[in-house]
């Protein structure tokens, strides 16, 4: 599937559906794209595809210029399926998606799709890899520090029961145990709004609503903290957990069903060492025995980039 990109030039096509979890991913994998050869990047929102498309063809300079047409054209989410093939038909490319697609895989070149997402029989064709969790790419600009930490929590999901009381106590082990460290909790959209109470956090510790943060700021302070805790509901968060150099804990939640993806993606950490449980922490009298260090970051988002240039036949570019 080897395209020809301009002068070593890759010109990627990246369609974005409003969802910000979605566009980090394929802002992560064009970053890292971009640490290994040249890349020219334009964003189309589906929501307005089929006008920037007729944008595209009043311009006579673009038919006359072939390297404004995409080498890649790069999405995540459902609701870019259909575009991105319809853009590919009209202009060319090469298509990648990020995700399990709800079209065949045979509809699209190339297919990253989270190892979690696929039960542990699936046979997977030639042009699908997996990935483990959601590609992320964090701010290099902050150094950790070992004496601050980050409690993300999560909420309700169709994975998990939710307890608010329980959720309190797990975080109330952590911050006894571990009274040096500067910690800050942390919430996100799905948290109840009654955790607040449930908590009633030391003085010292602070509780960053997600309301009044953006995730800029949430991305800093997971890259400075020395250790990270999340709860077992967010995947992305634990993605972006484990591509730090911060020592990651996962809260435990009750779970549904044992056989679902969560499980399978925190399993998949766990047995590359990536990170520990509270559960696990207990087990050893609640002293929560990290290393001294943390773990190299995970950065699957350099791996999958190198996959696509290999699949598209550019790795050597």
């Amino acid at each position: 599937m080897a395209v020809n990109a301009t002068q070593n030039v890759l010109h990627i096509w990246r369609l974005v559906d409003g969802r910000r979890g979605h566009e980090n991913q394929s802002a992560a994998l064009v970053a890292a794209l971009q640490e290994q050869i040249a890349v020219t990047e334009m964003t189309l929102p589906v929501a307005s595809w089929r006008r920037r498309v007729r944008d595209i063809q009043q311009q006579t300079a673009f038919h006359a210029q072939s390297s404004l047409q995409p080498d890649l054209i790069l999405a995540v989410g459902h609701k870019t399926h259909w575009p991105m093939l319809r853009l590919q038909r009209r202009f060319g490319g090469k298509t990648v998606v990020l995700m399990k697609p709800s079209l065949p895989y045979w509809c699209f070149d190339f297919c990253l799709v989270p190892e979690h997402d696929l039960t542990r029989t699936t046979q997977l064709p030639p042009n699908v890899a997996t990935t483990l969790g959601a590609l992320c790419h964090l701010p290099t600009t902050s150094v950790m520090q070992a004496d601050q930490g980050l409690i993300i929590l999560g909420g309700p999901n169709r994975h998990h029961h939710w307890s608010n009381l329980d959720v309190a106590e797990q975080v109330h082990t952590i911050l006894r145990a571990q009274p040096h460290i500067k910690w800050q909790v942390a919430t996100s959209p799905r948290t109840p709004t009654q955790i607040e109470a449930s908590l009633e956090l030391p003085a010292a510790v602070p509780l960053r609503p997600w309301q009044k943060f953006d995730a800029d700021w949430l991305k800093q302070q997971m890259v400075q903290a020395g250790q990270i805790w999340v709860s077992s509901d967010s995947a992305s968060m634990l993605s972006e957990a484990v591509a730090t150099f911060a020592r990651v804990g996962v809260i435990d939640l009750p779970v549904k069903s044992a056989e679902n993806k969560l499980v399978r993606f925190v399993d998949s950490l766990l047995a590359r060492g990536l990170l520990q449980t509270y559960s696990m922490a207990c087990e050893n009298g609640c002293d929560l025995p990290f290393p001294a260090a943390g773990f190299a970051p995970l950065a699957e988002h350099r791996r999958c980039a190198a996959l696509v240039l290999k699949a598209l036949g550019l790795a050597e570019l």
